[in-house]
């Protein structure tokens, strides 16, 4: 944060950084507060670093792809409770980048769910179930947390007139907060209720497997949100 995002800036652009990071957020069952952090909106704080969080092993392979071939640095960061190596999908041979932009997963009218990471998971079983009683959200997959992508998200809202954020970080100073203030500034116009959020509650994480469940966001809090707001 020191060097790497304002080597070029403070160089007048005559330095560039090509840096790439592979890591971890998150946790996995019953790992508790020291290897459960989410720093994702830490990481997206700083100018001068892009920042992505992969849902699919398609867009994994593509974003570590772009991001090695950027000339900025660039933290690429896999929510550890993710099925990327575990999940049987295609996954194209040889080289193609996924470009720095969000995307719309499913298209819908009723709701606009902006999803980060491995809440996509959750959004997409959601739809499924809300699909049968006539509700139809349109997903948006956030991809990269730096650079933002709000013009879809945006575009969404003022065809659907709400928003629903899930983020896998805490609510305080989140990626949620911040799609909430641009769509506050940028659409509230078209808004036909208050933005929701769905996060981690702003308390650390527990170890107990009986505690885990009211922690972490779901499928059934989608559902319940969004029939709520609907």
């Amino acid at each position: 944060m020191n060097q790497a995002a304002v080597l070029r800036y403070a160089s007048g652009g005559r330095h560039r950084i090509p840096l790439t990071i592979l890591s971890f957020v998150a946790r996995r069952p019953g790992e508790g507060v020291q290897h459960s952090h989410s720093l994702q909106s830490v990481f997206a704080h700083f100018p001068g670093i892009k920042v992505g969080m992969p849902a699919s092993p398609v867009d994994a392979k593509g974003m570590i792809l772009s991001a090695i071939f950027d000339d900025d640095p660039v933290i690429i960061l896999e929510h550890r409770h993710s099925p990327l190596f575990e999940k049987k999908e295609f996954v194209p041979e040889g080289y193609y980048e996924t470009p720095f932009t969000s995307h719309v997963a499913i298209s819908g009218q009723d709701i606009t769910i902006v999803t980060v990471s491995i809440a996509l998971l959750d959004a997409v079983a959601a739809q499924k179930e809300l699909n049968t009683e006539n509700i139809y959200p349109e997903i948006i997959d956030l991809r990269w947390l730096r650079p933002l992508d709000i013009d879809p998200i945006i575009q969404s809202v003022k065809k659907t007139g709400r928003l629903l954020v899930v983020d896998t970080g805490w609510k305080s100073c989140s990626i949620s907060s911040e799609i909430v203030a641009l769509v506050a500034e940028q659409a509230h116009r078209h808004l036909k209720r208050p933005p929701r959020r769905i996060t981690l509650p702003d308390v650390p994480c527990p170890a107990s497997q009986f505690l885990e469940p009211f922690y972490h966001p779901s499928t059934e809090d989608i559902i319940k949100t969004i029939k709520e707001m609907i």
